[in-house]
């Protein structure tokens, strides 16, 4: 079996765009630990450039998605979207749940 086979799977498109976009809001939630000044706009920056990055490289993942794998882009997609917005909302709930300790 091929590559562009395999991607056009839809379970094993969906698995791939659910974990591609947890993977990306997971890595820009990690970079607001790197800055290492006091200065808040440099911490917003760092997180801001993470978000642009990721920004960029799913569009890449999804441009590439369509010329691999046309048939299994919607699911692709979909779940790309579906596993950002999920996984920003569990580090959200985490983020209120540690301001409401302090």
């Amino acid at each position: 079996m091929q590559l562009r086979e395999i991607l056009a799977l839809p379970a094993v498109a969906a698995v791939l765009g659910f974990l591609v976009g947890a993977g990306l809001i997971t890595a820009t939630a990690w970079s607001r630990k790197l800055p290492a000044s006091t200065d808040p706009s440099d911490g917003i920056a760092v997180v801001m450039m993470f978000m642009m990055g990721g920004m960029l490289v799913a569009s890449g993942v999804l441009i590439a998605y369509v010329f691999i794998a046309p048939s299994g882009f919607l699911y692709f997609g979909l779940s790309l979207a579906a596993g950002f917005v999920i996984a920003f909302g569990i580090i959200a709930l985490g983020m209120m749940r540690k301001s409401y300790r302090d």
